[in-house]
């Protein structure tokens, strides 16, 4: 039995005989001690990435499999493979070495980047090695040869699994590949969604509507039809855009929506940051900011008082993941690529700010409005509040399965400008003071909304709850035709109670003179139609399609944008609401008056969702 001692020891022998007396001799023994080896290093020769023809056959040597011990003596334990990327691709010659990485099954599906990593073990420690591979087509290989679609147009609002068009499509060898659809993202949701890959055999499917999952109402959808599969040049696509056609004849078009179904808030222009870092005091903001800088130009953020919302991002911080996916102020601009976001929070709340895979949307909405000039201008600063008591804060803002909400909630909330206000709320419209939706007057617009002044139980004494719209020349009340204010829907100081509205306008003319009063009615946690026509500068107020009131002669002719806002408290009903509070708009419809080839004849109700485009 061996005994581990010191590198060299003094071994005393004494050699005893039963006739001679006793003598002692002693020596110096020295011993060598080594340590049990293990691997320390798993490698390849050659070391990769190896290229492997996709018609290799099995058992063809890729690459020799190695290990360092830690005594430099060779290794004498065993090698799996632990892993790789296309499941049975590979295997190994010998579970001991030597041992090479050899083809096991290697065909078409598997042409790209490949890898596969190897496993050493000896005495009870493991070391793992990877293998870069890069699977090369050899060979004719076949391809898709034709994609097309035989028709782009059908009549809008026809019944689910209504036919489209004829696909064709063929490939060199006879073989079928795989169809799906891509979309454009709208406010009604995604357009591959209205749209289905029907029955059918090679070479020819069916394109269907779906009405399920989609509208199919009358506009314009843009999709992508692809084709892919082990072809040498999939995939292969065809976009076409898809017309449903309307009645004609003079009538309505959509020319924005937003219904809500997206799940963010800024849905639009989506881009990827790259880093999102929160910090207090120079370079960020006493409150707490995050400077981003996103992949690429191109997210039109062009200065402060802007909105930006954030998905699928991740915090390390006390706030969760929900602290960063939500919507914030822009604070600062340094350009479309670098920006500063207002993040208030509490040291802690926000730790590491992980951005892979998470979008950031730049569109349609601002949660700021426009301090308004006596006369036209530009670049006007952006305010958080209208009655200086709430502020508005871009976090307030929500997207759930009943449409866009507003919670009003009796918290301090210092706002991006510093503003510090005794409630806090929140707003959205869709111009930031210089860029943005606003709807020329042409030939007539309608403003649609659908909602409730408060969708949740409770007093609604003091809210002040409006759906409205204003010029987008930034005069308030208006100059010479521009400017302008059209509120749709007011639940203010005529009704504490919010049993009525207010209809009004602002920036002169209106015969009658406004305001009006809306007919008494149920409206705290039940969502009505609020619509508006200008035709002609005629202005019409209708409720659930009904006309209510109507005013001819108003003067502003700026395009209008849509806004949708809650301010607290009223002055004449003073603070009395059950907080917190909570308004909803279902959806935000804004159409173009057009005298041909109209997509509606009058505006939908609120259980059709209408598509934009022409018809």
């Amino acid at each position: 039995m061996r005994r581990l001692i010191s590198a060299s020891a003094l071994i005393v022998f004494t050699l005893l005989s039963p006739s001679v007396r006793a003598e002692t001799v002693s020596q110096n023994v020295a011993i060598r001690v080594t340590a049990v080896q293990t691997p320390v290093q798993a490698s390849f020769s050659p070391a990769g990435p190896v290229s492997v023809a996709d018609s290799a056959a099995a058992g063809a040597t890729i690459s020799a499999v190695q290990v360092t011990t830690s005594d430099g003596q060779p290794f004498g334990g065993i090698v799996a493979i632990v892993s790789q990327s296309a499941a049975a691709m590979v295997s190994l010659s010998n579970s001991s070495l030597p041992s090479d990485v050899q083809v096991a099954n290697i065909n078409r599906a598997d042409d790209g980047p490949q890898s596969v990593t190897v496993q050493a073990c000896e005495n009870g420690s493991c070391v793992s090695g990877t293998l870069a591979l890069n699977v090369t087509s050899v060979g004719t290989r076949t391809t898709i040869t034709e994609l097309s679609l035989s028709n782009a147009s059908f009549p809008g609002g026809a019944p689910n699994g209504t036919v489209v068009g004829q696909i064709t499509v063929t490939t060199s060898d006879g073989s079928a590949p795989s169809l799906s659809l891509m979309g454009a993202q709208t406010g009604s949701g995604n357009d591959s969604a209205s749209f289905q890959i029907g029955s059918g055999a090679y070479p020819t499917f069916r394109l269907e509507t779906d009405t399920i999952s989609g509208t199919d109402q009358p506009g314009q959808y843009n999709i992508c039809i692809v084709a892919s599969g082990n072809y040498a040049n999939s995939p292969q696509q065809i976009c076409p855009t898809i017309q449903a056609t309307g009645p004609g004849g003079a009538g309505w078009q959509l020319a924005f929506s937003d219904e809500f179904v997206n799940p963010m808030l800024n849905w639009q222009n989506q881009q990827t940051p790259v880093l999102i870092t929160w910090g207090t005091g120079a370079g960020f903001c006493a409150p707490g900011c995050g400077q981003v800088v996103l992949a690429a130009h191109g997210s039109q953020i062009i200065r402060a008082g802007q909105t930006v919302s954030i998905m699928g991002a991740t915090n390390s911080g006390s706030g969760g993941s929900s602290a960063i996916n939500t919507n914030f102020a822009v604070y600062s601009v340094t350009d479309d690529e670098h920006f500063v976001i207002y993040m208030p929070a509490p040291a802690g709340v926000f730790g590491a700010i992980g951005v892979s895979g998470a979008s950031l949307g730049t569109g349609p909405w601002v949660t700021s409005i426009v301090n308004n000039c006596n006369t036209p201008c530009s670049n006007p600063q952006m305010v958080y509040t209208n009655n200086a008591s709430e502020g508005w804060a871009p976090e307030n803002v929500h997207i759930t399965a009943a449409g866009v909400t507003i919670t009003t909630q009796n918290t301090p909330y210092r706002d991006a400008n510093g503003i510090l206000h005794t409630y806090r709320s929140g707003h959205i419209q869709t111009w930031n003071g210089d860029a943005g939706f606003a709807q020329p007057l042409g030939n007539g617009y309608a403003l649609d909304f659908y909602g409730a002044p408060r969708s949740d139980a409770g007093t609604y004494t003091g809210l002040w709850t409006t759906y409205w719209a204003v010029g987008n020349d930034n005069s308030w009340p208006g100059f010479s035709g521009g400017g302008g204010e059209l509120d749709v829907a007011e639940f203010a100081g005529y009704s504490c109670s919010a049993s009525l509205y207010d209809m009004g306008l602002f920036g002169g003319g209106g015969s009658p003179a406004p305001p009006f009063v809306s007919p008494s009615g149920t409206y705290v946690q039940t969502n009505h139609q609020f619509t508006t026509t200008n035709i002609g500068r005629t202005v019409t107020w209708y409720l659930d399609g009904s006309q209510i009131a109507q005013s001819a002669g108003w003067q502003p002719i700026d395009p209008i944008y849509p806004i949708f806002d809650v301010e607290y408290p009223h002055p004449s009903c003073g603070a009395r609401a059950t907080l917190p509070a909570t308004a909803l708009a279902r959806y935000v419809r804004v159409y173009s008056r057009v005298t041909n080839g109209a997509c509606y004849e009058s505006i939908p109700a609120p259980g059709t969702i209408p598509h934009t485009g022409s018809c």
